[in-house]
């Protein structure tokens, strides 16, 4: 749902749609609909050009000479638009700093942090990590068990094998991610097929057609590059978390039971991610009972999805929740905490509930449930003599 909002909120232009939606939301800025577009495209095909300028500084991806790029510059409505996307570090998207788990990955690949594992390919050198080649690759994970058993250094010396298809073959086990030189396809679909990693070889076959029906419609553009994103459904995290359950004992594992006391390990250490899976951890367990005080966490701990799910789950059970003197208390707490607020000033609270409960309103049924529990809220402000 979240998702289609997105690419709605892109061909109308809405900016502040869309920053809710990524920013509070979380929704992936990249995410591709069924044509295999991304929110960037419509936004430069229906010629919003704040909203191009928002998406490239928030990592939009628009590299020169790739498939997305070519496309976002010949779909674009306006050469002021074509003049933002060449101007924009010459198309190449700014490294978001919400995905630290692909961040961390690229890294460790990158900069070899403790591998364990040489490849060494007509030359030139890769490190990588037998844990994350077996997780991922069931022929590296054979291979490790047998022929390469007890080798750290492993020489490919087979004529076929090209350095650049290799090096784009990691990329991809590590992050599920490939960037590859479009003369060099063949040669990682060769080695894709070597691997067993048949999602691969039907994701660049697939890539390959869409290019090509692109290059051949659009005179005059020109794809160099081949990039495939993760998909919503990625066995990356799939097949690394079930890596890390495999190493972690029972006891150790986050869960509702132990969320709260990891989160306040996470913030203590500065770990983003783990906040964010706390976070994840929480909602899943929402009710009545339990809301009022997973926001209050959500809002120490400054998770704004957190925080945002429980405001939404609140809006559904508004008529019960204003029964709670816990909720009470927390819209009287949370308008205090308004510096200097004035009798009739908003109160962040109320008008987060407020917000869930009209948007999306479309039936005259719908109209009259929201009516009601509009009216609910408001009795209880009156209740506790506050006015929003």
């Amino acid at each position: 749902m979240d998702t289609s909002d997105l690419f709605t909120s892109c061909k109308k232009g809405d900016v502040c749609r869309v920053r809710y939606l990524l920013e509070q939301r979380d929704v992936e800025i990249n995410v591709r609909d069924k044509w295999d577009s991304t929110p960037l495209y419509y936004a430069c095909l229906c010629g919003h050009e704040e909203l191009v300028q928002y998406l490239l500084a928030n990592g939009a991806k628009c590299e020169a000479n790739t498939f997305d790029g070519e496309r976002c510059l010949y779909g674009a409505l306006s050469d002021t638009i074509r003049r933002v996307l060449k101007e924009y570090k010459q198309i190449t998207a700014k490294c978001m700093k919400r995905d630290y788990y692909d961040a961390f990955l690229q890294r460790l690949l990158e900069q070899g942090y403790h591998s364990d594992i040489v490849f060494i390919v007509h030359g030139k050198t890769f490190c990588a990590h037998r844990c994350v080649l077996g997780a991922r690759s069931a022929y590296f994970a054979e291979m490790f068990e047998t022929k390469w058993k007890g080798k750290n250094v492993i020489a490919l010396k087979h004529p076929l094998i090209n350095p650049a298809a290799f090096s784009s073959l990691l990329q991809y086990l590590y992050t599920g991610r490939l960037d590859l030189d479009v003369e060099y396809v063949n040669d990682c679909k060769r080695l894709a097929k070597q691997c067993q990693l048949q999602d691969l070889i039907e994701d660049l076959e697939t890539k390959c057609k869409k290019v090509y029906e692109f290059v051949s419609s659009k005179p005059g553009t020109c794809v160099k590059v081949l990039t495939i994103e993760p998909s919503g459904n990625s066995r990356l995290q799939e097949d690394l978390a079930l890596l890390a359950e495999c190493a972690l004992p029972a006891e150790f594992r986050l869960s509702p039971e132990n969320a709260y006391e990891v989160l306040c390990v996470a913030d203590m250490y500065l770990l983003p991610g783990l906040k964010r899976l706390c976070g994840r951890t929480l909602a899943q367990v929402l009710d009545e009972d339990n809301v009022v005080s997973i926001w209050k966490i959500a809002k120490l701990f400054q998770l704004i999805r957190l925080e945002d799910q429980c405001t939404e789950y609140m809006a559904k059970i508004i008529e019960k929740l204003v029964e709670f003197e816990e909720f009470a208390a927390a819209v009287k707490e949370n308008a205090d905490a308004v510096e200097e607020r004035q009798e009739t000033d908003s109160i962040p609270l109320v008008d987060d509930i407020r917000f869930h409960i009209t948007s999306n309103v479309q039936t005259y049924s719908a109209i009259e449930e929201a009516n009601q529990k509009l009216e609910a809220l408001d009795n209880l402000l009156a209740s506790i003599g506050l006015e929003c």
